[in-house]
């Protein structure tokens, strides 16, 4: 069972930082690209379009995941509806739950996920979304 768009079980702290580190440096790549002035401005447009369309391709799933990565530390996935309360001070202590280390024991999220083994949905929506990302984004430029 792949679980995409699931909020259900856990998501451990090596799966979320592979998924982090895969989706920080795609966003970085499509970022850097745009914000090179020496690149025409037509490529620069494309790269843009990819990027808006790979973010909102990849939202949900990403939002999926950061739940189930607070299940992990037995945390509630309504924690993230705090981020936009106090920006600085919930980012804070939202990154501190998402890289700490899971609760096994007396974790009552453990359960929904216990047969569950297909975790590394990244390997398979990446490539995906980024195809899809840039047909739209060529395109729609």
């Amino acid at each position: 069972m792949l679980k995409l768009f699931s909020s259900k079980g856990i998501c451990e702290r090596k799966d979320f930082t592979i998924a982090f580190i895969i989706q920080g440096i795609i966003l970085a790549v499509f970022m850097g690209i745009i914000n090179i002035v020496s690149i025409p401005l037509q490529v620069r447009q494309i790269c843009a379009n990819i990027n808006i369309y790979y973010w909102l391709l990849t939202f949900i799933p990403w939002f999926a995941l950061i739940i189930r990565r607070l299940h992990d530390t037995n945390k509630t996935g309504l924690w993230v509806l705090l981020i936009p309360a106090l920006p600085p001070i919930t980012t804070c202590i939202f990154i501190y739950f998402l890289f700490k280390k899971g609760v096994f024991w007396q974790n009552q999220y453990i359960i929904q996920d216990y047969n569950v083994k297909n975790k590394n949905f990244y390997i398979l929506i990446v490539p995906i979304c980024l195809v899809i990302s840039i047909v739209l984004g060529i395109i729609f430029r």
